[in-house]
């Protein structure tokens, strides 16, 4: 009955390579793939929030353009707004 346990046949212990072989290090790609990966779940979310607001502006700015088509010296709704 010992023998069939999960704990004593090593399957949720850490494996442990074979005497005389050492772990592989991870390479460059493979810590810049975990970063950017990691970075990418954190950030999923609020790209997602943040594309919702864009495109209303966007949606309000093409609105006002077509309104003011014949205007020469109009400046956009976005351009009015911004700081920059």
């Amino acid at each position: 009955m010992q023998g069939n346990n999960l704990f004593n046949n090593g399957l949720l212990q850490p494996k442990k390579p074979p005497i005389g072989q050492e772990q592989q290090k991870m390479t460059r790609y493979h810590q810049l793939r975990l970063v950017f990966g990691l970075v990418g779940v954190l950030l999923y979310p609020f790209a997602i929030l943040g594309s919702i607001p864009l495109l209303i502006g966007l949606a309000v700015d093409k609105k006002d353009k077509a309104a003011n088509v014949f205007d020469m010296d109009y400046e956009s709704f976005l351009k009015r707004n911004s700081i920059v």
